[in-house]
């Protein structure tokens, strides 16, 4: 079905190697989620639930980029000795999310 180039390295979290093989297979299915379903033996509402995960934690991700460039910019105007614009001050310091898997963070954001 996919070449035959291991998925797998160090590192790389069971997850991780899950949502690989589930978006290679609806790539090849031509992103046909019932044939994709199929196809890995898994009900509809299964792979739509995973889609949904996997678009919660991007966006997590990119919330958790934007917050590391926003304090890197505020940085760099303290270390210049210059003040900070108000609009990088708005939500930056919030940091135990930052440290915490993107696993896990969803857990939390849910709550």
């Amino acid at each position: 079905m996919f070449n035959d180039t291991p998925m797998w390295v160090p590192g790389k979290s069971l997850e991780q190697l899950e949502k690989e093989v589930i978006l290679k297979a609806y790539n090849f299915c031509n992103k046909n989620k019932l044939r994709t379903a199929e196809s890995l033996g898994i009900s509809p509402r299964t792979l739509d639930n995973k889609f949904e995960r996997y678009s919660e934690q991007e966006k997590i991700e990119l919330e958790l980029f934007q917050r590391r460039t926003k304090r890197n910019e505020i940085q760099q105007y303290k270390q210049r000795g210059m003040p900070v614009p108000s609009h990088l001050l708005d939500e930056v310091e919030v940091k135990p999310a930052e440290i915490i898997s993107t696993e896990q963070t969803t857990k939390i954001k849910k709550k």
